[in-house]
């Protein structure tokens, strides 16, 4: 009789008596919107940040860009119309050097990959002879490029990050 109260008393013990063990933070999803001087991504970005350790998170972003110029010249009697188009998207890795309270110190290697399109469309009257082009071309540039930046966290909801780096174009 003895032996079965222990064989009833020991799982009990392990079961209720446990504590969670609190040793990482779970998983923490976060949008991401930044703006970058980067020949790949345009002017904005929009993506998606996903902190799945203390040290270690990825990062995806996303952007498109749109541009459109028209030239006509009264003179010559020409006009000149170009358009562009951009769609990027990329993907980091923030590797933590340093965190203490709200801020984190990281170096982040990144890849993106991204499909350009340019279209010059020209036509003259006064020339001679009167004369009409067209000219397209897409690219699809791939670029490595591996940044120094930090992290500021205001709230649990709302923080700040900023970084500066090298890319290969």
């Amino acid at each position: 009789m003895r032996n079965l109260w222990m064989i009833f008393l020991i799982p009990c013990l392990v079961a209720f008596g446990s504590a969670a063990a609190n040793a990482q933070e779970p998983g923490k999803l976060a949008a991401v919107v930044g703006a970058s001087t980067s020949n790949l991504t345009g002017v904005g970005t929009a993506g998606a940040l996903w902190q799945f350790s203390n040290h270690f998170a990825v990062r995806g972003d996303f952007s498109i860009t749109h541009s459109y110029t028209a030239y006509h010249s009264s003179y010559t009697q020409s006009t000149s119309e170009e358009t562009s188009r951009a769609v990027a998207a990329g993907a980091s890795v923030l590797i933590t050097l340093h965190k203490q309270d709200n801020l984190r110190i990281y170096v982040s290697p990144r890849y993106a990959y991204s499909f350009k399109s340019y279209a010059t469309e020209f036509t003259g009257e006064y020339t001679s002879p009167p004369t009409s082009s067209s000219y397209d071309r897409s690219s699809y540039p791939k670029s490595w490029s591996a940044s120094f930046g930090g992290q500021y966290n205001f709230s649990h909801r709302f923080g700040v990050f900023g970084e500066s780096g090298v890319e290969n174009v």
